[in-house]
């Protein structure tokens, strides 16, 4: 951000405004911070982040005591001529931990046709032996759950450092046109003051009519390059509202222009762009993360199709009852049971789904992998291209830096001989245009040079 706000200082431009109710200044730095807040992109991709906590939040959930309450007060069972009240209640609790292991509580109260009220408890613990427990249903819901909230947030990095590299050139697109609409109406009204002097000369027998027409053509010409300026520099002034997610009617205007244009050079090497590249890319890490969320999904089908062995324990206890009052009574002693279980299951025969669905499963993770490849074949490409457009940029600019040099001189020397009379108004007028021009072109170098500069770094992660 730093080297943002440099930049600007540097350009020495101007500084936008919004204003409603009340008039609102923005630098660069205040417009990222605004964009962020407001962008509609960043904003739903924050709440992508957000949906993918819940989903977290309900894949851990799983691992929590569960407990659940039934009752059915009124339930007749029996023939329909012989109906008995035998009304049920029950508290059930369960537990599933991460390492394959699940317990269960039980407690049921009934009442039997002898009328007798029954509460038995049952307490039942198993343990995935194999697969392994990290395949479990909850265990392979939470690792995706995982996954898909580091690719939300991924992606929200990713739409925050988009919109201020958009933000940022957009920032530029404003203060060049801007600038350029002021070139071509101070060349507009060069040329009103060159068809006003030629019509002089020409009433005074010094030009023709000729030199007349080509003074109007040359008027005609600037009033139609300061309605595209115009043109130009109103759409910009969109764009840039478009990404704040400000309103179209809101005003913008351009306070100064100050100190003049320079560049903030790179200062890694090749080398170093293409190991943070590969290392801090946010859309090949997310791309690595759906390799991995895959692979995830592979070994859950290749669980699915193998044979599970579970081991469970069981307890249960019913305690002594007597029913109630009448001309009868029953009863029943408490009780205990144990069990105990190795219970092993698999699929014989499927219909080959089974294998169909683990040779998908399969080629899609190999299609992820060449993906992942080809990602990190396009990055180092992008990244040596944008590297070696960088250079030829600053060398450009050195050029047009020093072209600006000489047609300020020329400028200088031109206007010291219109002093002494050795030249006229209008031979001095094309050194100024060329000033401007060179003003213009160098303007246009630098800020192409900041635009691939912010793209080179967002690709390598460091916006």
């Amino acid at each position: 951000m730093k080297v943002l706000v440099a930049i600007v200082a540097l350009l020495g431009l101007a500084i936008p405004v919004w204003a409603e109710n009340r008039a609102m200044e923005f630098g660069l730095a205040e417009s990222i911070v605004f964009g962020l807040e407001h962008n509609l992109t960043v904003a739903e991709a924050r709440t992508d982040v957000e949906q993918a906590q819940w989903q977290l939040k309900e894949a851990d959930a799983a691992f929590q005591p569960h407990m659940t309450a039934t009752a059915a007060p009124l339930q007749w069972q029996g023939p329909w001529n012989k109906l008995e009240y035998g009304p049920e209640s029950s508290l059930d609790l369960s537990w599933t931990g991460p390492g394959g292991t699940s317990a269960a509580l039980g407690i049921r109260q009934e009442v039997n046709e002898e009328g007798i009220v029954t509460t038995p408890l049952t307490l039942t613990l198993s343990q995935r032996l194999a697969p392994g427990a990290e395949l479990t249903a909850n265990n392979v819901a939470r690792t995706s759950a995982e996954i898909a909230l580091a690719q939300a947030r991924l992606a929200l990095e990713e739409a925050q450092a988009s919109l201020k590299e958009d933000i940022t050139r957009s920032f530029y697109h404003i203060l060049i046109s801007g600038r350029n609409l002021q070139l071509d109406r101070l060349s507009q009204q060069e040329a009103e003051q060159h068809l006003s002097i030629t019509r002089d000369e020409a009433r005074q027998g010094m030009a023709n009519e000729l030199e007349v027409l080509e003074a109007e053509a040359e008027l005609l010409t600037a009033e139609k390059n300061v309605v595209n300026a115009e043109h130009t520099h109103e759409l910009s002034l969109t764009q840039f509202k478009d990404l704040l997610n400000v309103d179209a009617g809101t005003p913008l205007t351009l306070l100064r222009e100050s100190a003049p244009a320079m560049r903030v050079r790179v200062q890694h090497s090749l080398d170093e762009l293409l190991d943070l590249a590969l290392h801090h890319n946010r859309q090949l890490t997310r791309q690595q993360l759906a390799v991995q969320h895959t692979e995830w999904q592979l070994l859950q089908k290749e669980a699915a199709y193998a044979p599970a062995w579970d081991f469970s324990l069981g307890y249960t206890y019913t305690p002594a009852t007597t029913s109630g009052g009448g001309l009868s009574s029953a009863s029943l002693q408490s009780e205990h049971e144990y069990s105990a279980a190795l219970v092993v299951s698999f699929s014989f025969f499927d219909g080959g789904e089974g294998i169909a669905s683990l040779g998908q499963a399969r080629s899609r993770l190999e299609a992820d992998r060449l993906d992942v490849a080809q990602l990190k074949q396009q990055i180092q490409n992008d990244v040596r291209t944008l590297y070696f457009d960088l250079e030829a940029t600053d060398r450009h600019i050195e050029v047009l830096e020093a072209a600006r040099l000489n047609r300020r001189q020329s400028l200088e020397i031109a206007r010291r001989m219109r002093a002494q009379g050795a030249l006229t108004e209008i031979e001095v007028l094309p050194y100024e245009q060329s000033l401007r021009e060179a003003q213009r072109d160098l303007l246009q170098a630098v800020a192409d040079y900041e635009s691939t500069r912010l793209q080179l770094f967002q690709i390598v992660g460091q916006i």
